[in-house]
């Protein structure tokens, strides 16, 4: 059995300083919403059944993106949602967190290089590029396409995120703003390793290759936010 998971099964509060492919992930209690929680009991499940000795293997996936070739996003994905927030808001919260991206390519090469392995029985996977974009990187990619975004806390970003919620009554924008209320602003989330992984992935040929500022910036071209962007700017200028 080869079980497609993700990398949101990881427990933002939990106490260890870095989870790798090994720990036990036994917390849920940080997971706020139905995906990761109902993902984290399939997980747990899998590896339950790795433990009596069946033949599993977990795959652990970051935010699946667009291809290297194509860069075309699901614009439906929370990320991008929140990307779509930012260019909105001309702002975005001053937070050093990973963005953990994998290209639909390179996971797909990855999951099949592995699952042809019997050695990869048993084994748990995170599918994560070694040298992650992190979220400060974003203003620059918007900056390439003309719009400035103001870093500000979180908590101003989410009042400014609400007040828009209270003109426009969206319920797109009500949808995600439901999600993001629930997550502790507070905890420092652990670091994910996806070292073991990589040096797999590396011995069979078939990396997660890093998503770097320029295909970020054909995903934002792919999802419209550019247009925004070339707005915002023709807006000023005037």
């Amino acid at each position: 059995m080869h079980y497609v998971s993700t990398l949101a099964v990881i427990d933002q509060n939990n106490k260890e300083d870095t989870i790798t492919e090994q720990s036990a992930l036994a917390s849920w209690s940080g997971l706020v919403d139905g995906y990761s929680q109902s993902k984290w009991v399939g997980d747990a499940l899998a590896r339950k059944a790795q433990a009596r000795g069946m033949p599993v293997a977990i795959y652990r996936l970051g935010a699946v993106t667009g291809d290297h070739t194509h860069a075309i996003c699901n614009a439906d994905d929370l990320i991008w949602r929140v990307a779509h927030l930012y260019a909105d808001l001309e702002a975005i919260p001053d937070m050093d967190l990973p963005l953990n991206l994998t290209p639909v390519d390179d996971v797909a090469r990855a999951i099949l290089g592995l699952a042809g392995q019997q050695a990869s029985w048993g084994q748990v996977f995170h599918l994560m590029s070694q040298a992650a974009l992190r979220v400060r990187d974003i203003p620059h990619v918007f900056e390439r396409m003309g719009m400035r975004l103001e870093p500000v806390g979180l908590e101003p970003w989410l009042q400014r995120a609400h007040a828009r919620l209270a003109v426009e009554q969206d319920r797109d924008l009500a949808a995600v703003l439901a999600i993001l209320d629930r997550y502790d602003t507070s905890a420092t989330p652990p670091q994910v390793s996806g070292a073991a992984t990589h040096a797999q992935l590396e011995a069979i040929g078939a990396p997660i290759r890093p998503v770097d500022r320029d295909l970020l910036q054909r995903y934002f071209v792919d999802l419209g936010i550019d247009t925004k962007a070339r707005r915002a700017l023709e807006t000023s200028a005037s």
